[in-house]
């Protein structure tokens, strides 16, 4: 069965930012929320350092597409993200497992991102 949660991501700056889901700090100006308001970017890091994020999937409807990294067992792919990324494995660990967003400046999208249960 396949689950999941979307993040809002707002860069109101007028430079790109990276934000990496969910470790280290967000960089000024940007934020992350879950859609329902519910969890901020903190209290997501403290979730996945707890119980990893593991899914299948991120999709995100920002039509120009979203430069992302996916950092896992040491290694890093490099993805245009438009519309709908699949792999076997997407771990998000709060530590050496995340996704790296690059932000357009002055921008506001979403990324869902599927959990495996």
């Amino acid at each position: 069965m396949e689950n999941g949660f979307i993040v809002d991501i707002t860069n109101n700056t007028s430079t790109e930012k990276e934000v990496k889901l969910f470790t280290n700090s967000l960089p000024e100006g940007v934020s992350v929320n879950t859609m329902d308001k519910a969890y901020d970017f903190d209290d997501l890091q403290k979730i996945a350092q707890k119980n990893v994020f593991i899914g299948n999937s991120i999709t995100t409807g920002f039509a120009e597409g979203l430069q992302i990294e996916i950092a896992s067992k040491g290694k890093v792919e490099k993805i245009t993200l438009t519309g709908r990324y699949e792999s076997p494995e997407i771990s998000i660990n709060g530590f050496d497992e995340y996704v790296v967003v690059t932000c357009p400046a002055n921008s506001n999208f979403y990324i869902r991102l599927a959990t495996l249960s």
